[in-house]
């Protein structure tokens, strides 16, 4: 067993020439991309600081990377303002608590803020897959190296997962 990957499903695109036709498509998209400009580093005004400081962190990082392009800018946008609104019904829920109290301090019903804290990380998960964020949306983008084939072995893909062939 491959303790690194111990519970990871295998991907099939790192072994062999069969995606080949795939590493032909990717570097064919990368090469339309680079006429498409960059996403803008500065927040838009519209907002508010919770959107502008995630924007602040993440867009630049992202630029870096290169995947993230001006069309992506609305789920961005969108990511931006899920993480206000999970923000913002976070500190409602530290002032007034996770449940509405009755006149007498019995709780009636749980507070709406914890509504909308669970419907932004819902929004929030989906939008990282969709914008990159996440570690299995990073790594289904970086190809990794072929491993070198010996020339008096014949392929075996067995071999090439460590799996004592």
């Amino acid at each position: 067993m491959n303790v690194k990957h111990a519970g990871r499903k295998r991907k099939a695109n790192h072994d062999g020439d069969y995606h080949q036709s795939i590493k032909q498509v990717d570097a064919k998209i990368k090469a339309e991309q680079t006429a498409i400009s960059d996403l803008q580093v500065t927040p838009p005004r519209h907002l508010d600081q919770y959107g502008r400081a995630i924007w602040k962190v993440l867009v630049p990082e992202m630029v870096k990377f290169g995947k993230v392009k001006q069309m992506d800018r609305v789920t961005m946008e969108l990511f931006c303002t899920e993480y206000s609104n999970y923000r913002k019904a976070e500190q409602t829920l530290v002032e007034y608590g996770d449940y509405l109290l009755s006149e007498d301090g019995q709780p009636v019903k749980r507070s709406p803020a914890l509504t909308t804290i669970n419907s932004a990380i819902r929004n929030l998960k989906s939008l990282s897959a969709d914008l990159g964020l996440t570690f299995d949306a990073r790594s289904g983008q970086v190809l990794a190296e072929q491993p070198q084939k010996q020339a008096d072995e014949p392929y075996n893909p067995l071999k090439v997962v460590n799996f004592h062939a």
